[in-house]
């Protein structure tokens, strides 16, 4: 019976402790903390991008007024990436302070990485739209990518996106066409 009981104790402290995490290892914190940075840096980069993206779709909206809109929608996306670009170096500076916490640390560089990439669909789904309302034919050449599209879709920054090889980059896709159109 006491064999019976300890081997039930046993089970459920196995069964227990099968059931917990464990995150991070030495050094974790660091090293997310340095893919933080990283992915800060390529979120500010991209403002530059979009600011010239913005430059291009203003020439093209003084020749034909129906793309103001878009315009509008564009400048409304620019400045949610400034905002969020202010957002990501708060998260960092948070995870700065705790260097324990691997979770916070993973979970701060997994929400950074899938926002800018909504960020990116953003600006990719307006720039497609005006591609599609002055020259359709162009749509061939989209931008494509493999993996699910979440606000909280964690990508490991070690695997790269699979893009088609002729395809258009999101912040390029304005300026591509306004060299089609002249």
């Amino acid at each position: 019976m006491k064999q019976l009981l300890g081997l039930g104790g046993l089970l459920m402290l196995l069964v227990s402790v099968a059931g917990c995490q464990f995150y991070g290892y030495p050094g974790g914190v660091t090293l997310t903390l340095a893919q933080i940075e990283a992915a800060n840096e390529q979120v500010a980069q991209d403002i530059e991008q979009a600011v010239a993206e913005l430059e291009v779709l203003r020439l093209l909206a003084r020749r034909d007024e129906t793309l103001a809109s878009y315009v509008a929608q564009y400048e409304a996306v620019l400045e949610a990436h400034q905002q969020a670009v202010l957002e990501f170096e708060h998260w960092k500076e948070q995870v700065a302070a705790h260097p324990d916490d691997y979770r916070q640390a993973n979970q701060t560089l997994g929400a950074i990485t899938a926002r800018h990439e909504a960020l990116l669909q953003q600006y990719a789904d307006i720039a497609w739209t005006v591609v599609q309302h002055v020259n359709p034919a162009l749509l061939a050449r989209s931008y494509t990518s493999a993996g699910p599209r979440f606000f909280f879709y964690v990508l490991p920054p070690q695997y790269a996106r699979q893009v088609n090889a002729q395809a258009i980059l999101p912040l390029q896709v304005v300026r591509y066409l306004a060299s089609q159109v002249s």
